[in-house]
């Protein structure tokens, strides 16, 4: 007895049927075959990875639109003086602990104003030797380019913690304008 082997198994009942695929269009089968390919290099190079990473990135930029919330714990009067008395309490504190917190931040302020100004320095330093020893080619304008960011950086930390500093001295919020054409001692202390 010899078994056919493109024959499908009888069971016994009638087998049902299905209606032939749709062809689909010429337009279609190219569009389709046009993506077939795509996806190869599109995987290689790591598509999905880079969609992934571009929804992160515009979540963190819709954050950093939002509007920064206020500490409602810090509490000014109409001279924008700090209210010590009220701060403490909505701090949960007592007036003598705010204001030994606030000494306390006078001088980390004071600290990393001179640190950060201090690197900026030596960051300058260091552009400037690598700017004067490095041969004269096209590559030399890009490397001193690339430095002065981080100069940059440095200084502009030292600027941020020293108005701080200059902030917790007076006792009040005051804006860069302010601590620039102050007569008090422009040094944090």
């Amino acid at each position: 007895m010899a078994i056919d082997l493109k024959a499908p198994p009888s069971s016994g009942t009638p087998r049902e049927t299905s209606p032939p695929p749709k062809k689909r269009s010429i337009f279609v089968r190219a569009w389709r075959g046009a993506v077939w390919l795509g996806r190869g290099p599109a995987d290689a190079v790591g598509m999905s990875e880079i969609r992934e990473n571009a929804g992160l990135i515009a979540t963190f930029f819709r954050m950093l639109k939002a509007a920064p919330h206020e500490d409602r714990r810090l509490h000014l009067d109409a001279g924008r003086q700090i209210d010590p008395r009220a701060t403490a309490f909505s701090c949960g504190v007592s007036e003598a602990e705010l204001s030994a917190q606030l000494a306390r931040r006078q001088r980390q302020t004071a600290l990393a104003a001179y640190v950060a100004f201090g690197l900026g320095c030596l960051f300058v330093l260091a552009w400037l030797w690598r700017v004067l020893t490095t041969p004269w080619t096209a590559f030399r304008m890009v490397s001193a380019l690339e430095f002065l960011p981080f100069c940059g950086v440095f200084f502009l930390l030292a600027f941020y913690n020293a108005l701080q500093n200059f902030q917790l001295r007076m006792g009040r919020m005051a804006g860069w304008r302010e601590y620039l054409a102050t007569s008090e001692s422009f040094w944090p202390n």
